[in-house]
């Protein structure tokens, strides 16, 4: 019973869901490579069986690999991964509830190559990406009516680290709110980096870069979270399939623990993908992409010692 229950909130965790007076749906965003299949699923999501039942789809998009809901959960936000030259975009959508249906309400250049993650912040004016193959973070601002303004700013890197292969530049790959909204975290995977930037929601240009904590030197840091309780940060390297763990105050990331989530396989063996820490705050989880497949999730235990514990592979 426990097992099934941390299933079905690993599901819940991995794709942004949204209740409709006693309704719950599941927008998933997808790597569709053929244009002429289907990029954003909607479903409809029984939370005590965990059945989908399936909604509706929209094709038009090449390789949504990332969605986010606007704050009032009346939008959708998505980053286009197109892996083509002069393609990368963000975009919104409107998902109609009772003609079971989504709409394209804008588009906007993403600002770099590749843009695969992007956040709203509180206020709902402001949508933040990272470019992963440009090595940028822009900023664009958000109409009422659910469109995107054309972005305000870029913030290119040209760093680099030491795996030759995967590291001759800056890799942005998330882009992440403080939970007091004062600062946008970004770990960069090519520079091993996790980047601060400063944030105004009431200003012109709201994000300015600031300062940055470095990784281990080839651990390719990938996602970032925080802890519910706005005390400890985490962040999953995807080369290293490591979770670094560190304390947050008012800005500042120390580092305080790092636990390897794998056993003796090689560390190229895993490409870690993304992170999450239950609503609880109890458990860290994290899913192991390899060769386009996803894995069984590795969850990692909280204590009130130490942040993480203990590995338990589901």
């Amino acid at each position: 019973m426990l097992k099934r229950s941390t299933l079905l909130l690993l599901l819940a965790l991995f794709a942004h869901l949204l209740s409709y007076s006693q309704t719950t749906y599941l927008f998933v965003g997808s790597y569709n490579a053929a244009k002429d299949k289907d990029g954003i699923y909607v479903y409809r999501m029984n939370m005590q069986t965990g059945q989908l039942t399936k909604v509706c789809t929209y094709a038009a998009i090449l390789n949504p690999s990332y969605l986010v809901l606007s704050q009032d959960g009346q939008y959708i936000y998505a980053c286009s991964e197109t892996r083509t030259a002069g393609m990368g975009s963000v975009s919104s959508y409107v998902f109609d509830r009772k003609q079971q249906r989504i709409s394209l309400l804008s588009k906007q250049d993403s600002g770099g190559e590749n843009p695969v993650y992007l956040t709203v912040d509180k206020s709902g004016h402001w949508l933040v990406n990272g470019n992963y193959t440009g090595g940028s973070i822009a900023v664009f601002p958000l109409n009422a009516d659910g469109t995107i303004a054309p972005g305000v700013k870029v913030i290119p890197f040209t760093d680099h680290s030491i795996d030759t292969g995967r590291q001759k530049t800056a890799h942005i790959h998330s882009t992440v709110f403080s939970p007091d909204y004062r600062y946008v975290f970004s770990p960069d995977l090519g520079a091993d980096k996790i980047r601060r930037y400063r944030f105004d929601a009431s200003q012109s240009q709201p994000l300015q870069p600031d300062s940055f904590v470095r990784a281990v030197p080839g651990s390719g840091p990938r996602h970032f979270t925080f802890h519910p309780n706005g005390k400890y940060a985490y962040c999953i390297e995807e080369m290293a399939g490591a979770v670094s763990v560190w304390s947050y105050a008012d800005g500042q990331l120390d580092s305080i623990q790092r636990m390897m989530t794998h056993g003796k396989e090689p560390y190229d063996f895993y490409n870690s993908a993304d992170i999450h820490i239950s609503p609880d705050g109890r458990f860290c989880m994290r899913p192991i992409a390899v060769m386009k497949i996803i894995l069984p999730f590795i969850v990692l235990v909280m204590t009130d010692v130490l942040p993480l514990w203990r590995i338990s592979q589901l």
